[in-house]
């Protein structure tokens, strides 16, 4: 899953088959079928009776690896694979897992989708949210929102945060349904108080605009922050923003300048420009034309019309010295970045 709280699928990459020696792929691919030849056998016993899914399941995590196509790897992947055939939900998911990452079996995104299906169709939390995402990306299956809303829903009331802040994205939005901002808020607050970053960054934004919600700056402070302790960018800059303007915080320019400078660092063009500004009049920094400069350069290049301005109007103050020097300092950013 990626920073966001997404799923993602991992590219394939070439199987322990592929790369070996000749004379070695051979044995390579036969242990392949034997295990999973093995692991079906298996499996139809299981629907007898004969083998408790849950103890192949545990049995699987204690010993994989996660690292390709080592033994161990090989040999969950048959455990999973055995307590799947047999329909057990959270293990047709780590089977998903493993044919999208290629752990014991070669990466197959297909098989992995209908892996993902099956578990998602079981009702396993993680696969309904895992298969709606992928609806919303169109990734193994035609994007469609409709549906990818269907399978959030599906997992969010099962308490899945991560799905519980998606649904309100896709409220958020207005992608899948109808706009909604108050019942965005409601399943970002969900998600929040869980822990998921992105969701407290999304609910303390929507609570310092009072969109979906009253409008309550401090407790929007009081999500920014949290998110903005956990790296998420967007809560860091915003919350920049309010130590710059004094809402919900006492006003410090200082503590603004040194928020923008993590996400300027980053990236954030909106954040390179406030940087910018703080450089250009000195607001909690030393006053340099020459750092404002630089700043100002690095946001117009990301399409900021502000900051597009600034590198004219800041450029005239510069002497030809500093304006080399300028330059010096952008490409070195460039090259570090």
């Amino acid at each position: 899953m990626n920073e966001n709280g997404d799923f993602a699928l991992v590219p394939r990459p070439p199987s322990a088959v592929e790369k070996a020696e000749p004379g070695a792929k051979r044995i390579l691919a036969m242990i392949t079928a034997e295990t999973v030849g093995l692991a079906l056998a298996r499996a139809r016993e299981s629907q007898l009776g004969r083998i408790d899914p849950d103890a192949l399941v545990r049995e699987g995590k204690r010993i994989q690896r996660r690292e390709g196509m080592t033994p161990q790897d090989v040999k969950a992947f048959g455990l999973f694979l055995q307590a799947a055939e047999a329909g057990h939900a959270e293990a047709e998911f780590l089977v998903y897992e493993c044919y999208c990452d290629g752990n014991g079996i070669a990466a197959d995104i297909s098989a992995a989708i209908e892996w993902l299906k099956k578990s998602a169709a079981s009702g396993f939390a993680e696969a309904q949210g895992g298969l709606a995402w992928c609806h919303c990306h169109g990734q193994g299956v035609p994007q469609d929102y409709v549906e990818a809303v269907r399978w959030y829903r599906k997992a969010a009331e099962q308490g899945y945060a991560e799905a519980q802040n998606n649904l309100g994205r896709c409220y958020n939005d207005g992608k899948g349904v109808p706009q909604d901002y108050a019942e965005a808020v409601r399943w970002f607050r969900k998600a929040a108080e869980k822990g998921i970053v992105n969701a407290q960054a999304n609910l303390g934004y929507a609570l310092f605009n009072g969109r979906g919600a009253v409008k309550d700056v401090n407790e929007a402070v009081h999500w920014y922050q949290l998110a903005a302790e956990a790296g998420n960018a967007l809560a860091i800059h915003n919350l920049a923003v309010c130590y710059s303007e004094g809402h919900g915080v006492a006003q410090d320019h200082s503590e603004a300048a040194k928020l923008f400078q993590v996400v300027a660092a980053q990236g954030y063009p909106t954040s390179q420009y406030n940087l910018g500004l703080a450089y250009l009049y000195g607001r909690g920094v030393t006053k340099n034309l020459v750092e404002a400069y630089k700043w100002f350069r690095l946001a117009a290049e990301q399409g900021h019309k502000g900051a597009a301005e600034e590198v004219v109007s800041t450029g005239a103050l510069l002497s030809p010295e500093q304006f080399q020097e300028g330059e010096r300092r952008l490409a070195e950013f460039k090259a570090a970045h």
